[in-house]
């Protein structure tokens, strides 16, 4: 059994957006491969478009320093297509919402919904640095766009259950915590949100 605790707990978790070629199901290449390939297509003038391949998987499969490079390399070139564009920013997000650098990180999460308002994980992660920041209804408003996008987007209600009840709404913080055990674990933050809407609406109907 989970242990209840009185602490509303935090940081919430985000989660990386996949480099879009690979959401469109076509095989990942391993970087050795992509280093290869640049090799091998650089007297035919295609050695730029296999750069930003691998930009883009760096800049979605690392972290720090190394990935916010990566990131800063996709959008800054002028071969990006919309989604690596996307991608780009909602990671370099991530990386600046791990350094507790809210702002930058909101920054690039509006920058990813201003080229795709369907971007599900920039709404879902920049609802993360709007609550952490102490901006609950912006993280509402965020989290229930997310939601609207994805009704199985688990950490999404676990979120705004947490935002509900900071702001001292405990029935509707109780009903997003039911709804986020009653969605399957789809997404590797699921756990995350079973695990902490179980403890908190154990807080909850204790009191």
């Amino acid at each position: 059994m989970v242990r209840p605790s009185a602490a509303i707990i935090g940081p919430l978790p985000t989660r990386r957006a996949k480099p879009a070629r690979e959401r469109e199901g076509e095989p990942m290449k391993h970087l050795q491969r992509i280093a290869l390939a640049g090799f091998l297509l650089a007297a035919s003038g295609l050695a730029a478009d296999v750069a930003v391949a691998s930009d883009s998987d760096i800049c979605f499969r690392e972290s720090g320093e190394v990935a916010i490079a990566a990131c800063n390399r996709v959008i800054s070139s002028a071969r990006s297509t919309r989604n690596e564009l996307v991608d780009a920013y909602s990671n370099r997000g991530q990386e600046y919402y791990a350094k507790k650098d809210y702002d930058r990180a909101i920054s690039d999460f509006d920058a990813a919904i201003k080229l795709d308002s369907r971007a599900i994980l920039a709404h879902g992660n920049r609802a993360n640095a709007w609550y952490m920041k102490g901006q609950f209804d912006r993280a509402i408003n965020d989290y229930t766009r997310a939601i609207s996008l994805d009704r199985e987007y688990t950490a999404a209600y676990a979120g705004r259950g947490l935002a509900f009840e900071k702001k001292g709404d405990k029935g509707r913080a109780i009903a997003d915590y039911k709804a986020a055990l009653s969605v399957k674990q789809k997404y590797q933050d699921g756990k995350w949100a079973h695990d902490n809407a179980r403890q908190r609406l154990q807080v909850l109907e204790a009191k």
